[in-house]
């Protein structure tokens, strides 16, 4: 895949960047295409050989397709999550380093459904934020609208897959009746 000058890309699992520059570096005796990134999530510059991309992730933005797909997944009665903590903290961490937009709300989608029903362990509290920042200014990015407001369409979408399963269940949903349902 080629990137530009100036183009918002993916950067595994930091979120947005921007590329910065195209340069070649010397690694030994061999010249490396590289692409310099400019992450403003703290900050990060970095760069990645361009024999290198798909390996780290390296992607464009989502489409306007993608994004909605997402809002509706986020709203829909799939909920992709493990109920033991250990097994889900694995499985985040590989959709996290993904990079995969749809793989990150899964992680969001999850864990909110989860905080719903009991407080998260603070690792898990952490995931969380950092999925809901990168689905949020990834929809933001491409839809063109605030980060805040993002995550409001995110967190309506989710509401809206609990109060499905409420009324699926008598009173609020367990665990074990979205496990049943996914």
């Amino acid at each position: 895949m080629q990137f530009y000058i100036g183009e918002n890309v993916i950067y595994p699992p930091y979120g947005i960047a921007v590329i910065a520059n195209i340069t070649e570096r010397n690694f030994g005796s061999e010249s490396e295409l590289c692409y310099q990134l400019r992450v403003s999530f703290r900050n990060i510059n970095a760069v990645v050989p361009a024999h290198s991309t798909r390996e780290v992730g390296l992607r464009k933005l989502a489409n306007q397709a993608d994004t909605k797909r997402v809002l509706s997944f986020l709203g829909s009665n799939a909920f992709p999550t493990c109920i033991d903590w250990k097994t889900r903290a694995r499985e985040n961490a590989v959709r996290l380093h993904s990079g995969e937009l749809l793989k990150t709300a899964e992680i969001y989608k999850g864990l909110m459904l989860i905080a719903d029903q009991k407080p998260l362990r603070a690792a898990e509290q952490t995931m969380l934020a950092d999925a809901r920042r990168l689905v949020a200014s990834e929809i933001s990015a491409v839809t063109r609208i605030t980060e805040v407001d993002a995550v409001t369409l995110m967190q309506k979408a989710v509401e809206r897959a609990l109060r499905r399963y409420s009324r699926l269940s008598s009173g609020k949903p367990s665990m074990k009746s979205f496990m049943a349902h996914a």
